[in-house]
């Protein structure tokens, strides 16, 4: 049987140390500051929306549909990709 002391001894001194690997801690934070430095600033695109016309349709007893038309220009530095 185990002393009181050695029941003690194992409750406390749960403590342990982690070793860090001094190159695997450089190559970590080698990599974190590419990370933060390769985020640039996204630039937003710009349009305008002229020469609308809605229509609202009744699909059911209680559905509405509403469709939107009208021509978009784009008006700024960035492409205008997708227009949903």
């Amino acid at each position: 049987m185990r002393s009181l002391n050695d029941i003690y001894s194992l409750l406390v001194n749960k403590r342990k140390t982690i070793r860090v690997n001094p190159r695997l801690f450089l190559v970590f934070c080698i990599l974190l500051i590419c990370g933060v430095c390769a985020c640039k600033e996204e630039k937003e695109c710009k349009v305008v929306v002229t020469e609308t016309e809605y229509v609202l349709e009744h699909n059911g007893n209680y559905t509405f549909s509403l469709n939107a038309k009208g021509k978009v220009k784009n008006i700024g530095e960035v492409d205008l990709k997708k227009l949903l």
